[in-house]
């Protein structure tokens, strides 16, 4: 038997589907914290750092950027239970949570009670579900008083949680405020989504109704409160709440010049809840819901809600859990017309859509698909099959997906049974897998691979001025992007992540997470060394890496042999320098008739991570041995 062929471009990527003496000789059975570009393995800039040293109030839910017609941006994000916006020049983030300050403020600093004069606390709100003010909301206090407090950690004066509401006048609060005498103030109207399934969902309506003066608006809605508008230049947002007419819904999408909003819940009503419905707004008028085209209709055929919507050239097709239903406009007196594209398969979970030029992909309950409009197409069986057989489906809401347009791949971040870390607040996705759309593989299917990816949202940054290297906070042996590289220009779409605590970093710049180390490895599939009738030796393994003048550390190679397919295997395990002028090649002298190889770096944080790039490996065996 001739020994078999070195292998070059390791670009194929896992294969989760089949044995592990069947994957393509360029395939992987497993892999962590790489990724594939331009027919190289990869763990360069694979980690993330801080993006303020600053963390929000909770689970981060969304991470988005409000763009106006004027060129202005706003970086937004929320949390269970507020909205912030990023202050771009001295980096810090400010609530843009609704607020009520009417009237003024004293108390004794003696108790825990804060007496109102002109205010109604206790009464039913106009802009609000509910009264004015809740227990959970939260009221800043100060001797001199201020009635639109936004910084989450005034240098001055505190925000105290309200635990009770006696009256229109009298409110109770944790701790003990100081004496206040007739002073203005600031209540925070808190949300009250309180777990991950119930996130944020956002939509950007540009110069609407102008003869009204609306202008440009960013919608929010989290399907627990109202939905919530805001305008980029007011200090706080405000919701969207008209008493008895009003509702909820859980998403939002922008339609020849229409607002769409899917999965309605009425505040009033015989049936108040319709989660297979969609109301449509006037056009060019996200908040009229009456008069001119603007109507209420039934999307979904069956009794599965509506769960999220994606673009398909002139149309959308808007996902249930078992349909897919395309969208067309018609104009009066019809307005649309809903055609059920497929039926039987439909969307996991409401983030995990990813829109492309052509169509988009989604993740189904038994596979991966893509969609073009007309008809779903299975796709990337390789992975998914697995994949879906491990998901958490109590915690499949909490997936979510995101777009690296600088490596051409597309996360998807799975909720699995798996998962650890526990919390009061739920359990966010531990892992994701890269697809690697952009990866030239032939015929072969997209490329993935699987990455660390705690986080429970994620979402872009557009920088308003260059980044220079001085700017930089990490260790110089933390970054590994060139002094040219589109990263630093300003403009440039920084992917961003929040985690369960409330912290937000920036992705794919640096090799650490966030200085602690991060593991990298890529195992190869089993493949035959013999005849499988006798044994053979390998002698040499000669690792294709790309050499680093700066490393200290070593590439950790693991050669594994074994007698069958399935059996119990040898681990020889052996370093490889990555220096310039060292040895080119390591010898196991193990002896099987299947072996496979496994390549990675433990990562330590000491030294900023330790990235390395293989474009593959070629071996000597010499025949022989045992039959």
């Amino acid at each position: 038997m001739p020994p078999p062929e070195p292998v070059i471009a390791p670009n194929l990527g896992l294969y989760l589907d089949r044995p592990s003496f069947s994957i393509p000789s360029r395939g992987l059975e497993d892999c962590l914290n790489v990724r594939i570009l331009r027919g190289s393995l990869s763990s360069f800039n694979m980690g993330w750092e801080k993006f303020t040293t600053e963390a929000l109030n909770g689970p981060v839910t969304m991470i988005d950027q409000f763009f106006k017609a004027d060129g202005n941006s706003f970086l937004i994000a929320g949390t269970f239970r507020d909205l912030y916006r990023f202050n771009t020049g001295p980096g810090e983030w400010l609530f843009i949570t609704p607020v009520y300050n009417t009237g003024t403020v004293t108390t004794t600093g003696a108790s825990s009670t804060v007496t109102g004069s002109g205010t109604a606390w206790n009464t039913a709100a106009t802009n609000r579900t509910g009264n004015n003010v809740q227990v959970g909301d939260e009221i800043y206090l100060h001797t001199t008083g201020n009635n639109a407090q936004n910084d989450p950690s005034p240098a001055v004066g505190a925000w105290f949680p309200i635990v009770g509401v006696a009256s229109d006048t009298s409110l109770t609060v944790t701790g003990t405020p100081p004496a206040i005498t007739t002073q203005t103030y600031t209540i925070r109207q808190r949300f009250n989504s309180g777990n991950l399934n119930n996130y944020w969902r956002s939509e950007v309506f540009p110069r609407g109704d102008v003869a009204a003066t609306i202008g440009d608006r960013w919608y929010a809605t989290n399907f627990v409160d109202d939905i919530v508008r805001w305008d980029g230049s007011a200090t706080f947002a405000s919701r969207i709440h008209t008493g008895a007419s009003g509702f909820r819904c859980r998403f939002m999408r922008r339609f020849k010049n229409m607002m769409l909003y899917f999965n309605i819940v009425e505040n009033s009503g015989a049936v108040p809840n319709k989660p297979q419905s969609m109301k449509n707004s006037d056009v060019g008028k996200p908040e009229t819901m009456t008069g001119g085209l603007a109507g209420e209709f039934i999307v979904a055929p069956s009794v599965a809600e509506l769960v999220s919507v994606g673009a398909i050239g002139d149309d959308v097709a808007a996902f249930t859990t078992r349909e897919i239903v395309s969208i067309t406009f018609l104009g009066s007196p019809d307005i649309f017309a809903f055609r059920t594209a497929v039926s039987g398969t439909g969307l996991i979970a409401g983030r995990l859509v990813g829109e492309f030029a052509d169509g988009v992909q989604f993740i189904g309950n038994d596979a991966a698909y893509e969609f073009n409009g007309v008809q779903a197409e299975q796709i990337d069986s390789h992975v998914w099959i697995r994949v879906l057989r491990q998901q958490d489906t109590n915690r499949i809401e909490a997936s979510h997906s995101i777009f690296d347009e600088e490596n051409g791949t597309l996360i998807w971040a799975i909720a699995q049974a798996s998962d650890s870390g526990t919390t009061a607040n739920g359990t966010p996705p531990n892992i994701a897998y890269q697809s690697h759309y952009l990866e030239d593989v032939g015929r072969a299917p997209t490329p993935y691979t699987r990455r660390e990816f705690p986080f429970t949202a994620a979402g872009f940054f557009q920088r308003d001025d260059a980044l220079t290297w001085d700017e930089l906070t990490g260790p110089w042996t933390d970054y590994n992007f060139a002094w040219g590289d589109r990263i630093l220009a300003a403009a440039f779409p920084l992917v961003l992540a929040g985690d369960i605590n409330g912290q937000i970093y920036t992705l794919f710049t640096v090799d650490s997470k966030n200085g602690a180390a991060l593991t990298s490895y890529a195992l190869f599939g089993k493949r035959f060394i013999s005849d499988y009738r006798h044994r053979n030796l390998i002698w040499r393994v000669y690792p294709f890496t790309q050499e680093l003048p700066t490393a200290t550390y070593t590439l950790t190679t693991t050669t594994s042999v074994y007698d069958k397919p399935d059996g119990v295997g040898t681990h020889q395990i052996d370093e490889y320098s990555m220096a310039p002028n060292s040895q080119h090649f390591i010898s196991p002298r193990v002896r099987g008739r299947l072996a496979q190889l496994q390549f990675g770096t433990a990562g330590a944080p000491t030294v900023g991570g330790q990235p390395w790039r293989l474009d593959g490996y070629d071996w000597d065996i010499r025949q022989g041995g045992q039959r």
